[in-house]
């Protein structure tokens, strides 16, 4: 549930971008990702509390957060290189 919180919050703050196909390839890689990183882990059957997997989830948003934002620089910078003058 954290892993699919973070993925709704960093793009929900980079929302603007939604008109872009990239956007959406990009939330579909990162969800497929994470998909495969949380069944990937062997999960003891101990309570993991919400605020002990918080360092990860700050980490982790930023990763996410910070995919978006360089993917618009980079996509951006070649949009401006590409159009006529």
């Amino acid at each position: 549930m954290i892993a699919a919180g973070v993925n709704m919050t960093a793009m929900r703050a980079c929302w603007n971008l939604r008109k872009h196909r990239w956007f959406w390839m990009l939330a579909g890689l990162v969800i497929a990702l994470h998909v495969i990183l949380v069944l990937s882990i062997p999960w003891s059957s101990k309570s993991y509390p919400g605020y002990a997997l918080l360092p990860v989830a700050i980490v982790d948003y930023g990763v996410v957060y910070g995919g978006f934002k360089l993917a618009e620089k980079i996509l951006k910078r070649t949009d401006q290189a590409s159009a006529p003058n």
